[in-house]
């Protein structure tokens, strides 16, 4: 599902996802506002990204979105992932994140506020 973010008090405007037409998008997925998704991206069944209140959210090229992962964030933050990130399942995204290239987010982890570098920094929980 690929929907507008609501108006809001902080956001008056609203936005379509943007996906590219090299990407999938799993038809049980829910996409709301300003999400903006590059080449070669795999979005899994039941992926939640919320440009409701963190806005814009950016998912880098060839990335993988695995089932149940859910990316919110804070009022006027953003959330942003590299190339080739990759996001295990049930994994909870709370921005303000930024995410170099090549990372990985393992199964069930909740990264909040965070800023990974390039190249295969992992989290997992604790």
């Amino acid at each position: 599902m690929l929907k507008a973010n609501c108006r809001t008090s902080w956001n008056s405007t609203e936005i379509m996802p943007q996906i590219h037409s090299s990407s999938y998008v799993d038809e049980s997925a829910t996409i709301i506002g300003d999400v903006r998704v590059g080449k070669d991206v795999y979005i899994a069944p039941s992926v939640s990204l919320r440009a409701d209140e963190a806005s814009p959210i950016i998912i880098g090229d060839e990335c993988n979105i695995q089932d149940s992962a859910v990316f919110h964030g804070l009022k006027g933050s953003s959330i942003e992932l590299g190339e080739n990130v990759s996001v295990a399942h049930g994994a909870v995204i709370h921005g303000p994140i930024k995410m170099g290239d090549e990372c990985f987010v393992g199964f069930n982890s909740v990264v909040h506020a965070s800023t990974l570098g390039k190249k295969w920094q992992f989290c997992a929980p604790r």
